[in-house]
């Protein structure tokens, strides 16, 4: 085993003998919190769904108006959308089988 590969002065390489890895925590790099969701306000879901009523699939300007409205992103305005539609399918569904 050749010892210097351990005391190599390069802390941001892993160091690799055999099958051994071995990290510095100190120059660990990791990765930025994310977050989970964005809970819209009843404010902010009444609009939505008074949206949601007039179409289940608004074009891009409509969704930028509703996320300037609503103080939040386009990506987010359409995954709710998204998010709806699927809710939707799948209470049709069920109400199908029953």
């Amino acid at each position: 085993m050749d010892v210097s590969l351990l005391l190599s002065n390069d802390a941001h390489q892993p160091i690799v003998v055999g099958r051994i890895f071995f990290y510095d925590e100190e120059f660990r790099i990791t990765r930025p919190e994310c977050k989970r969701f964005q809970k819209f306000t009843e404010q902010q879901q009444a609009e939505l769904n008074r949206v949601w009523t007039r179409t289940a699939y608004p074009n891009y300007r409509e969704r930028e108006i509703l996320a300037q409205k609503l103080g939040t992103s386009v990506r987010k305005i359409q995954i709710w959308f998204q998010n709806k539609r699927a809710r939707s399918n799948v209470m049709t569904s069920v109400a199908i089988n029953q």
